[in-house]
């Protein structure tokens, strides 16, 4: 009795084992592709930092005067009417100016700075605030910077992602059409790396301070954004017919 009903269930297994092996062999039948897409992108936000710097022989009063200039500077960028602006604290410091001297250290006074960070979506309304800023006395104007937002990135990212997978699509029928073969259904599908890489960005302290010895700038120099690249890969893994 026991000798029959082993004999029957390695028939079973037998039978299950010969049923399933067309279904592996089927799932074997892949093709795996990737699709890259790169778009260049112009940047739709930019922001610079000016900086009031004091220094004095007393604390109080640099940090008064550097406060004064800050806020006539911030009033003043507010009445440019900005698009989309936005500003910022970018910093706030009181430091003693300290020098060592005949075998000790001699206090040379006290430096403030408070700097002003202005984001818009207005290039060309970044040169007015430069300019401006020279021409009240700020010793510091940089920190330029160009970039896309949040929003325009999505939707440029959304746009290449579909080019990449539209591409590995393409690349999936021009490897298997050649041997008479079809691609089927997506058995796999993965996102890969995206990436936005910073571009150089122009040095404008420089400038502005050689301007604000002179007398302050006449006019703002012309904000040119440039362009930035959007990178997405995506790995796709085809059934074939």
């Amino acid at each position: 009795m026991n000798s029959h009903l082993t004999a029957w269930f390695s028939s079973l297994v037998l039978l299950a084992s010969v049923v399933s092996t067309p279904a592996h062999a089927a799932l074997d039948r892949t093709v795996s592709v990737s699709g890259q897409c790169t778009r260049s992108v112009v940047p739709d936000r930019a922001s610079v930092t000016v900086t009031a710097e004091i220094k004095d022989s007393d604390s109080k009063r640099a940090m008064t005067k550097a406060t004064e200039l800050y806020e006539r500077v911030r009033e003043k960028v507010m009445k440019l009417k900005l698009e989309n602006r936005e500003l910022s604290t970018s910093e706030l410091s009181l430091n003693e100016l300290r020098e060592w001297e005949n075998q000790k250290m001699i206090s040379k006074g006290f430096v403030s700075r408070i700097g002003l960070r202005v984001e818009t979506s207005d290039f060309q309304g970044l040169g007015d605030v430069s300019s401006l800023a020279s021409k009240e006395g700020m010793k510091e104007i940089g920190g330029l910077t160009t970039f896309i937002s949040r929003d325009k990135m999505r939707d440029e990212y959304n746009l290449c992602l579909k080019d990449a997978v539209k591409m590995a699509q393409t690349r999936a029928k021009e490897l298997v059409e050649p041997v008479g073969a079809r691609i089927g259904d997506v058995i796999s599908i993965s996102e890969g790396g995206g990436g936005m890489p910073r571009p150089p960005m122009p040095m404008m302290r420089n400038a502005m301070m050689m301007a604000d010895k002179a007398g302050g700038m006449e006019s703002g120099p012309s904000i040119e954004p440039g362009k930035q690249e959007i990178d997405v890969t995506v790995s796709v893994i085809f059934g074939i017919k």
